[in-house]
């Protein structure tokens, strides 16, 4: 009589066991399984990284040439700003470009007939002046004027330019055009302003 229960609590213990044991082969493959997402995603990840990794190393020769190009551009631009600097006082000195705007008008053969500055004007890196100037001369030397004006020590641009028709007599030209003058430059008021001393 007491073998049945017995034999019946033994399958119990059994089943249980079995039934545990799937649980705990189920939570292990869950497991698993999520631990290998979890690596296939870093490996996806890192094999993203590696290839981009190449693909900067497979450009490291285009990169480092347009470096080396850049800082070429670079370097000729800071010494034109430093040429286009030299050629810009820290004052008006109308009187100087004067001198070689006559210097030029005479190896022009470009007679001058009058000189007027106007005001100066004050911009935000730079402070300006233009000058009307009255000539006469030959087209050729016209042309020969404007062209050298580029090479003159103090810089300049032509701002107006007014032609009239050839004199009869003798073939000139007169001609009236402005030309703006720069001065005191952005970092020369910064030099003097550091140089000052303090207001008291």
């Amino acid at each position: 009589m007491t073998s049945k229960p017995d034999h019946r609590l033994i399958q119990l213990d059994r089943s249980l066991h079995a039934v545990g044991a799937m649980i705990a082969c189920a939570i292990l493959l869950g497991g698993l399984l999520l631990v290998r997402r979890s690596l296939a995603a870093e490996r996806t990840s890192i094999d993203a990284r590696i290839a981009e990794a190449r693909q900067v190393l497979d450009k490291e020769d285009a990169i480092r040439t347009e470096h080396s190009q850049l800082e070429h551009r670079l370097s000729d631009l800071e010494r034109r700003t430093g040429e286009l600097l030299a050629r810009i006082p820290e004052t008006p000195r109308e009187a100087e470009f004067l001198a070689q705007l006559s210097g030029l008008a005479g190896e022009s053969q470009l007679a001058i007939r009058s000189y007027r500055p106007d005001s100066p004007v004050e911009s935000e890196r730079y402070q300006r002046l233009d000058i009307e100037l009255v000539a006469e001369g030959t087209f050729t030397s016209l042309c020969q004027f404007l062209e050298g004006l580029e090479s003159l020590p103090r810089l300049s641009r032509l701002t107006r330019l007014e032609v009239e028709s050839a004199s009869a007599e003798d073939g000139t030209y007169p001609v009236t055009m402005t030309l703006r003058i720069f001065f005191a430059p952005e970092h020369a008021a910064a030099t003097e302003s550091a140089a000052a001393p303090p207001a008291s």
